[in-house]
């Protein structure tokens, strides 16, 4: 899609509006489900659509690395959202966890410049849509528990996917490094047949197998599953985009 004509953050936009589209038929099905659908489910949409545009263009201006660790400490804010929202107990187990994910962060940032914080814009962004998922995880299953059949995964996602082109074009306008805006220019030959490749293959399933997780299992459970995320995303940054992995990288 790169290739076509679009930069990184055009082509992602260009996926999610490809993504969009094929849920504009289950958006026409079921419009008045999806307006009577519960405040607590609909915040958790709105969240997650913030979430997801941070977390894309974080990703698009930073190194991969560090970004993905900063947001999956997501465990860390997953827990806290879930012991006042919830009523979940924090146990020494998930202290322990808090303490490693706090550590594996120290690693990863360095404490070369006092406390180990954030550097640049990009990490910040990464950093708060971590909190943002932890927050919209613990909404869709404080909204399951309330009201098991108040809303399907797939009309929160054809809402979601509606969402999501706006939210990520606002999250260009942020000002700070690499901040470039979307020119709307329409993909051209191949590139739409990678986006609603992409729409398809992964973004349609990845996030409605994450919803329908996410209303299920504790939200803090469900962010050390997606800690895999770390591993793999960092690897294949590595491997793909010469990003550096050395020592801290590893140990964070």
């Amino acid at each position: 899609m790169t290739a076509a004509g679009g930069g990184d953050t055009e082509a992602t936009l260009w996926g999610y509006l490809a993504a969009g589209a094929l849920m504009l038929p289950v958006l026409m099905l079921r419009w008045r489900s999806m307006v009577s659908m519960p405040r607590i489910a609909l915040a958790g949409v709105i969240v997650l659509a913030v979430c997801i545009a941070l977390y894309s263009e974080s990703l698009a201006r930073g190194q991969v690395a560090r970004v993905l660790l900063l947001f999956y400490l997501t465990p860390i804010w997953s827990m806290i959202f879930a012991h006042f929202l919830l009523g979940v107990p924090i146990t020494l187990m998930r202290g322990i966890v808090i303490a490693l994910g706090l550590a594996g962060a120290t690693a990863m940032l360095g404490l070369d410049s006092g406390v180990p914080l954030p550097r640049v814009g990009a990490e910040w962004m990464g950093l708060f849509a971590g909190m943002l998922w932890g927050l919209s995880a613990t909404l869709f299953n404080l909204s399951q528990r309330r009201a098991p059949d108040g809303t399907t995964e797939t009309q929160q996602m054809a809402l979601l996917l509606i969402l999501l082109p706006a939210t990520i074009f606002l999250a260009t306008l942020i000002p700070g490094e690499a901040a470039v805006a979307v020119a709307f220019s329409a993909p051209d030959g191949s590139a739409i047949y990678w986006a609603f490749a992409f729409a398809v293959f992964w973004v349609v399933p990845v996030i409605w197998l994450t919803l329908y997780g996410a209303g299920r299992i504790d939200p803090a459970r469900l962010g050390i599953f997606l800690l895999l995320d770390v591993a793999i995303g960092s690897a294949t940054a590595s491997m793909l985009a010469g990003e550096p992995f050395g020592t801290p990288e590893a140990v964070g």
